[in-house]
């Protein structure tokens, strides 16, 4: 018959079975309510962050973020970034791009100051690039930088941490003066 070992033994399992079958069901409810799985792990509205990245103060405030699986995107972003010295960089973009393990950044609709020593130096592009490595801001589908009277005009270019421009692809310089 059924001695104590094979009753426990039958329990136990049973137990077993009991708990997989739960735990199975807890690991699917998502998908059989209907939710998605490709949902971000973080959204927030009114997004406001300070953070400092390579001894220099960011600032990056949009109106909507979603976060998911080490990537962060942005619609309607201001970024702001101090230093070194006088140097402040600020970026307006319809949308970005974050990669947090590597703080690359790619920017949409783009327009761009670098301001240092009282002097400016604007920007606007379709697509910028913000290598966090290098410090370097790309702009791989053209670029207009502008100062004071002088307009210059690339097919891509770079903006490098010194302040330096490096354009290529069919360069245009347009210098308008007023008498």
């Amino acid at each position: 018959m059924w001695s104590g070992r094979r009753i426990a033994l039958f329990l136990g399992l049973g137990g077993l079975l009991l708990v997989g079958g739960f735990l199975w069901r807890d690991l699917h409810l998502p998908q059989q309510a209907g939710v998605p799985s490709d949902l971000p792990d973080v959204r927030v509205e009114q997004f406001d962050l300070r953070r400092q990245v390579g001894g220099q103060d960011w600032t990056i405030r949009a109106s909507r973020a979603e976060r998911s699986e080490g990537v962060a995107q942005a619609a309607s972003m201001d970024l702001e970034i101090q230093g070194p010295g006088d140097r402040v960089t600020r970026v307006r973009a319809q949308k970005g791009l974050f990669e947090e393990a590597r703080e690359d950044m790619t920017l949409w609709q783009v327009e761009g100051s670098l301001r240092e020593k009282g002097k400016t130096l604007s920007w606007k592009a379709a697509e910028a690039r913000y290598d966090g490595k290098s410090r370097e801001w790309r702009f791989p589908g053209g670029v207009t930088f502008r100062r004071d009277s002088l307009s210059l005009v690339a097919g891509t270019g770079r903006l490098l941490p010194k302040g330096d421009i490096r354009l290529d692809d069919g360069v245009k310089a347009r210098w308008v003066v007023r008498p």
